[in-house]
């Protein structure tokens, strides 16, 4: 637990090099970026594994479920292997996954979306793209001890979070140099912390602070502005911490590191590679900073501190500056004679903070130095606190809360004269929103329910047999009604109630007795609601009835009369511009179609030369044909070219045709197409063209359209969300 402990608090006292840029509320969680690098290191091969099927940046690679997958760099670029199979190679490569999916990344477990990329043509290096409150539940027990109590965690986790929204846009990492974040987070009572606090950030004047924060500032807090410069901010003052347990510490150091004497500076094989310094620890800190500054590769001995002090003691009882002289030796740097130079490293009147970086922060504390001593033999130098001291000490915030204060009282006590303030309550909108009941009836009023609070008017259609359905759309939406469902022979209850619900005065049935009964017309004339009903002898008559209802357009559609994709497709396009959908045979243009084209000057076709033929398109007025091989390719041509609103589409099963056909009246309300699916699958026609639409609404139950697809949609809308920030 000790060594615990001691990383933790490392980890600690580096955080916040810089202070934040303060940013204003936000309405919404927000997404943060965060590159890793703290557990992962610089890995050219890694392997990834995805809790369900997750869609990646390469429209044909869905990474499967529980299969691990390795990325490697390869002649500057990424490889996705499969086992030993390669799969594609890229410039970089990406991965959307739900929040509530993890991903393991060389064992690791994250939450999150990922971007990989190659870093210095060599390495691999993930961004995580996660959700704030995901990320804190990533941070809080890494730079907390988790068992602590849980006011204090939640503190933490306030501090935490006001300390990342001032970097939201930005790309952090997951290193002491931000926050350290160790990914998807599985300790309970950090996780109570960060849900007990959500959205809730510290504010001065009705902007987020700057909410640093350190391991112990030793009974005295700092100001920001003798740590970092610039203006001294009113919630971080200077003042007295009777909470703190001050964690005093203490360090000696020898001056001399090596005894030269007796040691041949021209022959140095016998003794260079047998002799070490006394303090080892010091020294290996002194040498990485000569590594770091112009010793790179070099072989280095300390043999003497000769001098470390601290001046310019502050009214936090800090020191600002230091002094710091360094004897050594580099291997193969000899002087004319042949023996090895005594090196100096003299730094003067440099920032203490620097100088407790160049020595090391585990070593010297703080500078919060309470004595300084230097004898013939030693330096010896006494202190209090672990960190920069300013804003909340988290030793402090532990003591507060193991003597009853809470959360607020902790942060009050380190922020005064700041607001806690919820920063965002309502998530993100990164999930398909599904329309639905319990049978197409319940779906229908699902969608009535969903586009109407009442409505003078409803359509009615038969439920089981599409023909007369299919040219209704157009109407209703022209009625401003929502189309309903009822079995041939009697009204369905749940259509009923929803009449009841809408205070309808008229319902408009769609078809002849044989398929909507004079019984379903009498129950609703019963019901005092006025009804009437426009039918012909086929389909194709009822179609071009229901034409002559709609106002003048100069266009007409054109759709297949055995069947309904073709139609439902074009359906949203027919409502938002008004046109009406007449219908015909494959071979032979019904007399009642060609009645109605009198005064049409341009038709759209919907369906191919096998559907309506050639002959058929040849008599039509001005005609423009949109088809495919099968009904999905219809429909993404149609989608294409006849295009309507980028921001949302509807789902719709291409097997069945109630849904898509309730549904129509509402996208179009929407500006939004209806895209068709199998019941259980994403056509290859459509996975392309739905990482066109930002967020989506799924028409029927996952008995109709499976929770595969839904999930499919969440992470087409994160991936939306993600290339959109």
């Amino acid at each position: 637990m000790k060594k615990l402990i001691v990383a933790l608090i490392v980890s600690i006292l580096l955080l916040t090099i810089c202070p934040l840029t303060f940013g204003q509320a936000e309405t919404t969680e927000p997404i943060i970026k965060v590159k890793l690098l703290n557990y992962l290191g610089n890995q050219s091969e890694i392997t990834i594994q995805t809790s369900t099927n997750t869609i990646t940046s390469d429209s044909k690679v869905t990474l499967q479920g529980n299969q691990m997958y390795h990325l490697k760099v390869e002649q500057g670029k990424i490889s996705l292997y499969e086992n030993t199979t390669k799969i594609n190679t890229y410039d970089s490569f990406s991965l959307y996954a739900t929040a509530e999916n993890q991903t393991l990344i060389n064992s690791r477990l994250y939450s999150g979306n990922f971007d990989f990329n190659v870093e210095n043509n060599q390495f691999i290096r993930p961004i995580n793209h996660v959700l704030m409150e995901q990320y804190l539940k990533g941070v809080v027990p890494n730079e907390m001890i988790a068992s602590w109590n849980l006011e204090a965690l939640k503190a933490q986790a306030v501090s935490a979070r006001t300390y990342a929204m001032g970097y939201l846009g930005a790309i952090i990492d997951d290193t002491v140099r931000y926050q350290v974040y160790g990914g998807y987070g599985t300790n309970q009572n950090t996780n109570k912390a960060v849900d007990d606090t959500s959205g809730q950030t510290l504010t001065y004047e009705g902007k987020l602070i700057n909410a640093v924060y350190s391991s112990s500032n030793g009974g005295k807090t700092e100001s920001n502005a003798n740590v970092w410069s610039g203006e001294s901010l009113p919630y971080l003052p200077i003042k007295n911490d009777p909470y703190d347990p001050k964690n005093p510490w203490s360090l000696s150091i020898k001056k001399k590191q090596i005894d030269l004497t007796n040691k041949d500076l021209k022959n140095i094989n016998p003794w260079w590679s047998t002799t070490q310094e006394v303090d080892q620890t010091i020294s290996t800190n002194l040498k990485n900073y000569l590594y770091s500054n112009g010793y790179k590769g070099k072989e280095i001995k300390i043999i003497g501190i000769p001098m470390i002090t601290f001046t310019n003691k502050l009214e936090s009882n800090r020191y600002s500056l230091g002094n710091l002289k360094v004897n050594f030796l580099v291997k193969d740097d000899v002087n004319s004679n042949g023996e090895l130079n005594i090196k100096t490293l003299e730094k003067t009147n440099i920032k203490a903070s620097d100088l407790r970086i160049i020595i090391g922060t585990s070593l010297l504390r703080s500078q919060y130095i309470t004595k300084q001593e230097t004898t013939n033999d030693t330096i010896s130098i006494t202190g209090s606190g672990f960190g920069h001291g300013v804003g909340m000490s988290q030793y402090g915030a532990k003591s507060m809360g193991e003597q009853g204060k809470t959360y607020k009282d902790i942060l009050s006590f380190y922020y005064p004269s700041t607001t806690l303030t919820t920063q965002y309550t309502q998530l993100p909108l990164l999930k398909t929103d599904r329309i639905a009941g319990t049978d197409r009836y319940a779906t229908a009023v699902s969608i009535s329910q969903k586009g109407w609070k009442i409505a003078n008017t409803v359509v009615l259609v038969r439920s089981d047999k599409f023909p007369d359905a299919l040219a209704g759309a157009p109407l209703a939406a022209q009625e401003n009604a929502p189309i309903l469902l009822t079995p041939s022979h009697r009204l369905n209850d749940q259509t009923k109630q929803e009449i009841i619900r809408l205070q309808a005065k008229k319902v408009i049935i769609l078809g002849a007795t044989p398929a909507v009964s004079d019984n379903v017309k009498n129950e609703l004339t019963g019901m005092g609601i006025e009804v009437e009903r426009i039918g012909g002898a086929n389909r194709s008559e009822t179609a071009a009835e229901i034409a002559k209802k709609l106002n003048s357009s100069n266009q007409a559609i054109i759709a297949y009369d055995n069947n309904f994709p073709d139609a439902l497709s074009i359906a949203p396009y027919a409502v938002k511009h008004g046109i009406p959908i007449l219908l015909t045979g494959t071979d032979k243009l019904p007399t009642a179609t060609v009645k109605a084209l009198q005064g049409k000057d341009k038709t759209i076709v919907v369906g191919s030369s096998k559907v309506v033929s050639d002959q058929v398109f040849g008599k039509l007025p001005n005609p423009t044909r949109y088809s495919g091989a099968v009904r999905y390719d219809t429909n993404r041509e149609i989608v294409t070219k006849l295009p309507l609103g980028r921001d949302k589409a509807y789902i719709a099963t291409g097997e069945n045709f109630p849904d898509a056909l309730a549904g129509s009246v509402l996208a179009a309300q929407e500006n939004a197409p209806i895209i068709l699916v199998r019941d259980q699958q994403v056509p290859e026609a459509t996975k392309t063209l739905l990482d066109e639409y930002k967020t989506f609404s799924i028409l029927g139950s996952s008995q109709i359209i499976g929770d595969d697809i839904e999930q499919r949609l969440n992470q087409i809308m994160l991936k939306q969300s993600i290339n959109s920030n």
